[in-house]
């Protein structure tokens, strides 16, 4: 992590419009935690690229009392508001000046899967991407119909009657998994132990019940074998966003 210089008022990078992050890569990440150190060093509770010289759509937030919940926005795109607040605010690009503003009192920047769920039931999407749990008691009330499903198979309960992608002669398994990380130096014993113990809790029936609960598809991978998952997964996401267009330089 670095301290960056904080433009400040009236430089005329300020007014550059910044452009969408289009690769997620070791830089992105860097450019976070040296937005978020300057942040904290300023101090401040908010600060955007641009105000970095670095002029993509990034902004980081802290605004709890020992800066230790961080928010990271990257492209956000302000989709709904509701009610006003007025409250004083300053800008660290523009120091030691504070006003009284007067904004929405809440705003949505990301969609959830919930919320997409309700748009679709409000009418104001014809259709949703969204996890399979957070759909069940819209489905389980008639008020949505799933139309596909993204795992390799057929999911239970209110998922039984819809066809996966595959069956529907599109070629698309996409799942969204979790993994457990350690720093590496993390010794080959201390690793052993871990995936022991992770694989040891897949097999207590409180596992198994939050997979039925949540349709979840049961996935343990560790050592080589999920490491070669990881090159395939990498290789594969690569090729579709580079067709895409959103990877700089095509991959």
């Amino acid at each position: 992590m670095a301290l960056r210089a904080i433009l400040e008022f009236p430089d005329p990078r300020l007014r550059t419009r910044a452009q969408p992050v289009t690769r997620f890569d070791a830089a992105l990440g860097a450019l976070v935690e040296d937005l978020l150190e300057t942040m904290y060093a300023a101090p401040g509770i908010g600060l955007a690229a641009t105000q970095v010289d670095v002029h993509q759509r990034v902004i980081v937030i802290d605004i709890s009392a020992e800066h230790n919940q961080p928010l990271v926005l990257i492209n956000p795109q302000i989709l709904s508001r509701e009610g006003e607040a007025n409250t004083e605010e300053g800008c660290l690009s523009v120091p030691g000046i504070f006003d009284d503003v007067m904004r929405a009192a809440k705003i949505r920047v990301f969609d959830t899967a919930l919320d997409a769920v309700a748009d679709v039931v409000a009418g104001h999407s014809d259709v949703g991407a969204i996890t399979a749990a957070s759909a069940v008691p819209e489905l389980e009330a008639s008020r949505l119909r799933a139309i596909a499903i993204s795992s390799p198979t057929r999911l239970p309960g209110p998922y039984a009657a819809a066809p996966t992608w595959i069956e529907q002669s599109i070629d698309c398994v996409v799942g969204s998994w979790r993994g457990a990380s350690g720093p590496p130096e993390l010794g080959g014993a201390e690793t052993a132990f871990w995936q022991a113990v992770l694989a040891a809790a897949t097999q207590t029936k409180e596992w198994k019940a939050d997979l039925e609960r949540h349709f979840w598809t049961e996935m343990y991978l560790d050592g080589a074998e999920l490491q070669q998952y990881l090159k395939r997964e990498l290789t594969d996401m690569r090729a579709v966003l580079s067709e895409l267009g959103l990877l700089a330089g095509g991959g």
